[in-house]
Formats: C-alpha cells, structure tokens, sequence
C-alpha cells in the first residue's frame, strides 16, 4: 500500500515558475463548497491506486494537512505539489493555478487519474509516464523560496528564483496585452519589469 506523509513548506520542482498571487484562478468547474478535507480525500484515493509500495509526500503550505482539526497555514501559499519516491528513483508533480488550496489538490488528483487511466488501455505504464516529472538521480528535493522572502517585483510577475529575463520579457508582454486599458495595472507591471531587468540583467 501506498505509503502518504505530509509536510510544510511547499516545495516545488526545480525551475519551476510560480504563478503570482495575483494570477492565480478560480475556476467555476470546481465546486465551491469543495473542502480542503474532500480534496485531500480524492487525491488519496488517487495516489493510493498510482503504484502500491510507493512513498508519497505532499507537501503544501499548511501544517498537519490531513488533520481538520489540526490544520493551520503557515504561509499564504495556496500551492501544492507531491513527491513520488520509488524503486526507479523520484518524480515531483506540483500545482499553484488556483486560488484554493482545495482547488489544487483536487487538480492535482485529476492529473494522477489521467496518468492512471492510459495503462488500462494499453498505452503507456504509470511507471513510463511518471519519468516525465522524474528528478534527476542525485539531486536534492527543491525547496522554493518562501514567498514573504521574495521581492516584490518576483511575486508581481510570478517568477521563481531560477527565472530568466526572458521569463520576465515574456510575461510582461502578455500581462501588458491584458491590461492595457487600466492605467494603474500598467504602471505597476512596468514598475516590475523594471526591477526585473536590473536585477537578471
């Protein structure tokens, strides 16, 4: 049986470039009355079924995750991801889209069935697909920076610690697209691009 721990901080995998506060969605096809409890539940139940005798850790920024009583954040980070140790080594599946912590576990655990589902038909083991999201053999589970440590220009854009000026370049270029008719938006997005610039110059 599938082995599930829990821990805090958040980690997400290397290079992975976090999704701003600001950006974050909320999507009308998740129940809204959705609990983090019933997420968690289905993404249990997911994992459970992935691979027996697999480890599993998720990591999310709440302490004592599955305990409803216990449950407290420790930061405002409503991101989540899971660790997937196994014989062959380790793979990292994360999300940070939604607006609720609730919303990314469920999304997470629709990502595991999905890669459940091509071995019944014979297309792909879940051993083959899980390589696609495997961490090098060797390398240290990533910790991403806490976001209360990250400048604010980082967070505005949804930039990582290892991000590029052309991360930076490419989202401004879409975001200016979306608020070129709110004079206070632009101001603020061109104030970030501009620290941005300085610093990954």
């Amino acid at each position: 049986m599938t082995d599930i721990r829990y821990e805090t901080p958040l980690r997400l995998p290397a290079g992975w470039i976090k999704t701003a506060p600001s950006q974050r969605s909320y999507d009308n096809q998740f129940s809204r009355t959705m609990t983090i409890s019933e997420a968690l539940g289905y993404l249990q139940e997911e994992l459970r079924q992935l691979v027996p005798q697999d480890i599993v850790t998720i990591y999310s920024g709440y302490n004592d995750l599955q305990s409803e009583r216990g449950r407290k954040p420790v930061s405002k980070d409503t991101g989540v991801s899971i660790l997937i140790r196994h014989t062959d080594g380790q793979a990292m599946l994360a999300c940070d889209k939604w607006a609720l912590t609730e919303h990314n576990l469920y999304a997470l655990s629709l990502a595991v069935r999905s890669l459940r589902s091509f071995e019944p038909w014979g297309i792909a083991s879940t051993r083959s697909l899980l390589e696609l999201f495997s961490l090098q053999k060797g390398t240290s589970i990533p910790v991403t920076t806490d976001a209360a440590s990250m400048p604010h220009w980082m967070l505005y854009l949804g930039l990582g610690p290892s991000a590029t000026l052309e991360d930076a370049n490419a989202i401004y270029r879409r975001r200016a697209k979306e608020v070129a008719s709110d004079e206070h938006a632009l101001i603020e997005l061109n104030q970030a691009i501009e620290q941005a610039r300085r610093h990954l110059c």
